[in-house]
């Protein structure tokens, strides 16, 4: 495997043979490279015209090519060995794979629909949904849209709800039905991030927790009480296998109003008091 000598950023004159080519990991086209392509690039090498560098990632001092396919099937074909190329450094893979969506997204041939679903779903294995790549920090589909840049926030949406579901719920966004890029999906001052439903039970859990110890016995016991039916609750959920909000069934409504009340309940109605 080829291994960078210590040079990383900027652009400079690399061996070709430096540099590892893996289209199927790094080229956001599900089409193979098109000749006609490869040869007007050729034509335009032979007659010295200025040509863009080509963009290679530095992963741990590995160089693999993210941008210029075509241009370097081009030099291969006329039997260069050595590319202009940007050299980047990148720390993950998934990295990499992202810079090579946005280099080929803003330039060389269109996108079909299928490239814009694979370009997405690197978007979110690069994290590109979460606020500097925190976890439960969800940016808002409109930054999405502006991040990822090859579909609108309604698009993002729809995608999201049939192929990421977790993802979709766990922005906890329900846009208006009318809204169809008009400015309405966030008729309240947007936040800048959306804190993922599961944080926000969290963060009410834990306020909870501190504040246990300062409550009376009654509210101590409602608390233990209210403890042992969310064990059950999620016991019931695993088993089901769902992470829909099914709803309290109406037969314990009433248990559950009563768990959320500092009303003192009469012996004979719960003996474990």
């Amino acid at each position: 495997m080829a291994r960078s000598k210590g040079l990383s950023g900027g652009v400079r004159e690399i061996p070709i043979r430096d540099i590892i080519i893996r289209p199927e990991v790094f080229q956001i086209r599900l089409d193979e490279l098109r000749k006609d392509v490869v040869r007007d690039y050729m034509s335009a090498y032979q007659r010295g015209d200025s040509m863009p560098p080509v963009r290679v990632a530095d992963l741990k001092g590995v160089y693999y090519l993210i941008d210029g396919f075509h241009r370097m099937e081009a030099l291969k074909w006329l039997h260069r060995d050595r590319v202009n190329a940007e050299i980047i450094p990148v720390k993950k893979e998934e990295e990499a794979r992202w810079l090579a969506v946005k280099f080929n997204s803003i330039h060389g041939l269109r996108l079909t629909g299928k490239d814009k679903a694979k370009a997405f779903d690197i978007f979110i294995k690069a994290k590109g949904h979460l606020v500097d790549g925190k976890r439960g920090c969800f940016k808002s589909l409109r930054d999405m849209e502006k991040d990822f840049k090859l579909w609108t926030h309604v698009t993002i949406g729809n995608y999201l709800k049939k192929h990421y579901n977790s993802i979709y719920y766990a922005l906890n966004v329900h846009a208006p039905e009318d809204d169809e890029g008009n400015g309405k999906e966030f008729p309240e001052v947007k936040p800048t991030y959306h804190i993922s439903r599961e944080q926000s039970v969290l963060d009410d859990l834990r306020k909870v927790y501190q504040e246990v110890p300062t409550l009376g016995a009654v509210g101590k016991r409602r608390i233990k009480d209210i403890c042992g039916e969310l064990i059950l609750l999620i016991e019931k959920a695993n088993e089901d296998g769902s992470s829909k909000d099914l709803g309290m069934p109406s037969e314990s409504q009433e248990k559950l109003n009563r768990l959320f009340s500092l009303e003192e309940i009469e012996p004979e109605d719960n003996p474990d008091f």
